[in-house]
């Protein structure tokens, strides 16, 4: 095959059939949507990377079978490490910095945590989309925050899924806090404010933690609603919106995640019953307005290269107030098949690009 060449790169635990452990199908996922579309993709485990003139590539074959050839490696790759803790480890980490040293193109270079946002975001023209945050708070900065607010979540940095996050309200007789994900109510009463004190210092120990404020979304049902956001850069090398996917919490549960039980929500069915096509137009030229400027600030202020992101967003009523909750630089692939499609046909296309310019000496791959 010729054409523009890239290395998707992966790690996992390998097995004789599976190269990349559980990562494995979701990486030949990426490589064949790219194939399918003329761009020779590969995927290449981090631990392969070398000095060497040829290095081992894998290419997805029949029955979900690998095939393994020693080739020269290429000079644009994209990052699928899909577990954060292995992406960590710090000859991971050596060997990404040493492929971007020798002038590799590497985007999508790393995970992005929910404290990335609010550092990189914060002071930039979407700020106003940001819930009120305190990285990294202590328990006196929690119960400030309570004081404005009455509602607040516990989020830690690098959690995905929900997983982790507590909500703590205060009301009459003390504070209520609530395991999201698991959706129950801690056994532990918290009507004094030393005991809520000591509870939040053994959390807060343990793992770093933002405090937000409590948003709350509109609802279908009873049941939230947010938005799953797809921005990617094209062929020419510049951020677009995509489209968005509608996710709906299961009956009881705030988390939208779909394995948390969450549900796809097709646009009509939402328009159907919340909006008219006009208010919706309305909000989803800003959420694509914002979300295209938060993908360029997020690229300028971190100083790294990014080609495709998915953001988080929610909708507050009543004034129809947007929210930006998290940016996601290892999107999952869309359950809708229209979105995956143009999201496939936009990553080669930008592929293209990055060949096509990579030998320019004034090449500027970070676009406006």
């Amino acid at each position: 095959m010729t054409g523009a060449y890239v290395a998707i790169l992966a790690a996992g635990d390998p097995s004789k059939k599976a190269p990349f452990g559980q990562w494995s199908p979701a990486i030949a996922e990426t490589v064949n949507a790219l194939r399918l579309r003329g761009i020779q993709a590969v995927a290449m485990a981090v631990d392969d990377l070398s000095p060497d003139p040829f290095v081992r590539v894998w290419r997805p074959g029949l029955r979900q079978r690998w095939l393994a050839e020693r080739k020269r490696p290429p000079k644009i790759f994209y990052n699928r490490i899909l577990n954060r803790s292995r992406e960590r480890r710090s000859e991971v980490q050596s060997s990404l910095r040493a492929l971007q040293q020798k002038g590799n193109i590497l985007f999508n270079p790393g995970y992005l945590s929910k404290a990335d946002l609010h550092r990189r975001l914060s002071g930039s023209a979407v700020a106003s989309y940001l819930p009120e945050t305190t990285l990294q708070p202590l328990p006196r900065d929690v119960f400030a925050m309570l004081e404005r607010r009455s509602c607040l979540y516990l989020k830690p940095v690098d959690s995905c899924g929900g997983k982790g996050i507590f909500q703590i309200c205060q009301n009459a007789s003390g504070w209520q806090v609530t395991e999201v994900r698991k959706k129950r109510a801690l056994p532990v009463a918290f009507h004094e404010e030393e005991k809520l004190l000591c509870w939040l210092d053994d959390l807060l120990a343990r793992r770093e933690y933002l405090s937000q404020q409590a948003l709350f979304f509109d609802r279908i049902d009873d049941r939230p609603y947010d938005f799953r956001v797809l921005v990617q850069k094209d062929g020419r090398g510049c951020w677009t919106y995509v489209d968005a996917g509608i996710r709906l919490a299961a009956p009881g549960h705030v988390v939208t995640h779909r394995p948390n039980g969450g549900q796809i929500l097709r646009r009509d069915q939402l328009v159907r019953a919340r909006f008219d096509r006009f208010r919706w137009k309305r909000i989803e030229s800003e959420m694509a307005s914002a979300a295209v400027a938060a993908a360029r600030a997020m690229e300028a202020n971190s100083h790294e290269h990014f080609g495709i992101l998915t953001l988080d967003m929610g909708l507050e009523q009543p004034g129809e107030h947007l929210w930006l909750l998290e940016i996601n630089a290892k999107p999952g692939r869309f359950d809708e098949p229209w979105i995956q499609r143009k999201s496939d046909f936009l990553l080669a296309s930008y592929v293209k690009h990055l060949a096509a310019r990579r030998g320019e000496i004034h090449e500027n791959i970070y676009s406006p």
